[in-house]
């Protein structure tokens, strides 16, 4: 059987070359922003974006992300 891969590590979103960082904060799943391409957006860096989401399937995370554009 196919397993899905796991979230946490750290992730790079194409479209802005923004580096996240997922890992595990007690029990949930929380990311906060590493590296950014942009100079503008150095400020940013270290940012927690999302905390406490929760695994509500296999593959499947839900809480709130901070939008940071």
């Amino acid at each position: 059987a196919a397993h899905a891969a796991s979230p946490y590590g750290t992730w790079v979103r194409p479209s802005t070359g923004t580096k996240v960082d997922f890992y595990e904060c007690g029990g949930k799943l929380c990311a906060k922003i590493v590296g950014v391409s942009d100079p503008a957006k150095k400020g940013t860096v270290g940012k927690v974006i999302m905390s406490g989401a929760a695994k509500v399937a296999e593959g499947k995370w839900e809480g709130d992300l901070l939008n940071t554009d």
